[in-house]
């Protein structure tokens, strides 16, 4: 794993993940198109910007891509106006879905 300067050790990283999967937990599956509390964006794209950063920064850091520079992704939004993202909880999976993605990205930062 690469160590940055500065930067949180896994462990904090790997209990930062685990309080937001119990907060995460406790959100019904019809609520992650609620409005965020204090922001523009529902709780699902809100969720989505946090998926987008765990695993892009982990894509980053990773050294796999083979070439200088990032990761070539593209970002995508759902509407016009809205946040624009690359991971996006399968819907229908409700809550299951966020903590089964917010665990994939996650992986990398608590090894």
């Amino acid at each position: 794993m690469v160590t940055l300067i500065g930067s949180p050790d896994s462990d904090l990283v790997s209990a930062a993940l685990e309080h937001a999967r119990a907060s995460l937990r406790q959100i019904p599956d019809d609520g992650w198109g609620v409005q965020a509390s204090g922001l523009e964006w529902t709780c699902r794209e809100t969720i989505a910007h946090i998926l987008d950063d765990l695993g892009a920064y982990a894509m980053q850091l990773s050294g796999k891509h083979r070439h200088e520079g990032w990761t070539p992704l593209m970002e995508f939004s759902l509407a016009p106006g809205r946040p624009p993202c690359m991971f996006w909880p399968e819907e229908e999976g409700g809550t299951q879905a966020v903590l089964d993605c917010l665990d994939a990205v996650g992986v990398f930062w608590s090894r």
